[in-house]
């Protein structure tokens, strides 16, 4: 699960949380690196030099990123360093020697937060349900359905295409074309995915035609080409009326309408993408099917 800021999915963390899902791999790194030589024998780097190093390798590696340094001070063995992340503020951690980043701070005397990652394990019992706005988003399945599943997604979102591919067409034959539930589609593009807005808005040029469904698996079954023209070839394909689609898009049509979904979907406690609600029931991250089947079949049998 991808996390955003207002807190997502990913936050006393960098509001969009874009190292999160690097957490418990660094946490080992350090554990490893303090029982093996730790931080004392490394050789010094200058904290200006350190300033460069990570505010290089965020850009470099996190797309879409836009990093520059608030504020740096050598603590502990390593400098702390406030990054400024595409307008939000977070603390890092770098080892003296420049080799080792870690993206936040791990509290011990906490359970380690592994949002972010995708889960592999049956989650526990969720809680709720929560109060969550269904808005103007696209409905799949029978409007009449006994079971509601609201989804908040970014279209360049990784996990939220690992749930396209691997649970959602499980969870349409069994429950979606039953009859037995419906799907909500919402908009929750983060900020630092920088074809996630451009996405949303041709999402919805493409709803306005009855095609949203249509053209949101196109998105994500070409996730690494979502730039402006091949959004607008997207629409080609799907046969829409182009000068509308263009339109609709060129001029953000619907930008109103997704920053209702991104504010809605906060007021519920969104903080990351994919993020679900199962009549009301928080479900976040990518799922496998059987946890959205243990979820929906106790909805069902009540």
């Amino acid at each position: 699960m991808e996390h955003s800021s207002h807190s997502p999915h990913h936050s006393g963390k960098i509001k969009i949380n874009i190292w999160q899902i690097l957490t418990i791999a660094f946490a080992i790194i350090l554990i490893v690196s303090i029982f093996t030589q730790g931080f004392t024998s490394f050789q010094k780097l200058s904290e200006k030099k350190a300033e460069e190093l990570v505010v290089t390798f965020v850009n470099d590696n996190i797309p879409g990123a836009s990093s520059s340094i608030v504020s740096s001070e050598k603590t502990s063995g390593v400098y702390k360093l406030r990054l400024s992340v595409n307008g939000q503020e977070g603390d890092s951690y770098l080892t003296t020697d420049g080799k080792l980043l870690f993206p936040t701070a791990i509290p011990l005397d906490q359970p380690l937060n592994t949002q972010g990652q995708d889960a592999n394990t049956q989650p526990s019992a969720p809680s709720g349900p929560v109060d969550v706005a269904i808005g103007n988003g696209a409905v799949l399945g029978n409007q009449d359905a006994k079971t509601t599943i609201i989804e908040f997604s970014d279209f360049q979102c990784p996990y939220c295409e690992r749930f396209y591919s691997e649970t959602f067409p499980q969870l349409k034959k069994e429950y979606i074309d039953t009859g037995k539930a419906k799907l909500i589609f919402r908009n929750f593009p983060l900020s630092f995915h920088e074809n996630a807005m451009p996405s949303a808005l041709a999402a919805e040029c493409a709803k306005e035609q009855g095609k949203f469904w249509e053209y949101h698996d196109k998105l994500f079954e070409n996730q690494q080409a979502l730039d402006s023209s091949s959004l607008k070839k997207y629409a080609l394909d799907l046969k829409l009326d182009i000068n509308k689609f263009n339109d609709c898009f060129d001029n953000k049509k619907y930008q109103s309408e997704i920053q209702q979904d991104i504010q809605d979907g906060q007021s519920a406690g969104v903080t990351g993408t994919p993020s679900f609600f199962i009549n009301g029931i928080p479900l976040e991250g990518a799922q496998p099917f059987s946890a959205f089947k243990a979820v929906i079949d106790s909805q069902l049998n009540q």
